[in-house]
């Protein structure tokens, strides 16, 4: 956030405000998903690789105790078992969240982001899955423009916001370079970075929004960010209702 508020005056105030409120939201889900599914897997990779051991008789056994040279491996097979039980365990529930098919295949998320917004204010729809996030967020009630942001790994991660030039490309266009804002996410989110294109107004963007769109975003011969949505024409009648509730 500090970097936000450093660049305020370059972006001006009404950008910084959406560029300040899509920092909380942009990418998230699908990075959240990725980084605990891969540490829970690893950790139980870990539970699994590692027998307990056998530490013989136990005081008091009595002179006829002996040892069991069978002990560690039945040991070792339940303790892995438990531990696939385990892993079987997590990958059903995670299974059986809505999440995951999004994850796996692209959806959409409709929600609208800072906090406490009033109607209408910073619409946003967000396609994202396993490769990353494509994102468009409008703004307050005193900004009538709005940011399409693409967040991925290969995307720069500066420590501050920066201030870059960058081309894109998207179906039905030709490419255009402009400036842009890169930032990254934290890091306990996943390696991921964010790329912001500003739009003039919340209403281009909705007419340029189709079913099947696929967007790349170069930083110099680098391309930084590929990737395509669907159902395009849904998250736009989407976010029209949501900005249709803006006050005056």
């Amino acid at each position: 956030m500090a970097g936000c508020c450093s660049k305020s005056s370059v972006i001006g105030n009404g950008v910084a405000a959406v560029l300040a409120a899509a920092l909380l939201t942009a990418g998230t889900p699908a990075a959240c998903q990725s980084n605990e599914a891969e540490a829970h897997a690893r950790a139980m990779n870990d539970i699994a690789a590692t027998p307990p051991q056998y530490e013989g008789p136990q005081d008091g056994a009595g002179e006829d105790a002996r040892y069991d040279p069978v002990q560690n491996q039945i040991s070792f097979m339940l303790h892995a078992l438990e531990a696939q039980r385990m892993n079987a365990q997590a990958l059903a529930e995670l299974e059986a969240d809505p999440r995951y098919q999004t994850y796996l295949n692209g959806g959409w998320d409709y929600f609208q982001s800072g906090e406490a917004p009033r109607p209408g204010e910073y619409c946003t729809a967000s396609f994202w899955s396993h490769e990353g996030a494509i994102t468009l967020t409008g703004g307050g009630s005193d900004y009538e423009g709005a940011l399409l942001m693409f967040t991925g790994e290969a995307v720069p991660k500066p420590r501050e916001l920066e201030e870059v030039r960058a081309t894109l490309s998207q179906t039905g266009a030709r490419p255009a370079t402009v400036k842009v804002f890169v930032f990254r996410h934290n890091e306990s989110l996943g390696n991921l970075g964010t790329i912001a294109f500003t739009v003039p107004t919340m209403e281009a963007a909705l007419q340029g929004m189709v079913d099947d769109m696929e967007f790349a975003v170069s930083i110099g011969r680098r391309e930084v960010f590929r990737m395509a949505w669907r159902d395009g024409t849904v998250a736009r009648n989407r976010l029209r209702e949501c900005v249709d509730q803006r006050a005056g």
